[in-house]
């Protein structure tokens, strides 16, 4: 029963999710959406450069941050 009522919440979610993205005027975002994830390109490439122990460092205070939100 469970199964079924998540399949359907999900079905929905995607149906609903899919007709907002057709129905958007993607002309008017293309530079938003262009520079975005240029941005987030950068930002991650940018985190690969870094050395081991500051990218540890980063990971446990994420996880410490993930723990104070709960």
């Amino acid at each position: 029963m469970y199964f079924f009522a998540a399949l359907t919440a999900v079905v929905i979610l995607g149906v609903v999710a899919l007709s907002a993205v057709r129905d958007i005027d993607w002309s008017v975002f293309t530079i938003e959406v262009v520079q975005l994830v240029a941005v987030l390109g950068f930002l991650y490439w940018t985190t690969t450069l870094l050395p081991g122990p500051v990218k540890r460092l980063g990971r446990s205070v994420g996880r410490k941050g993930g723990r104070f939100r709960r």
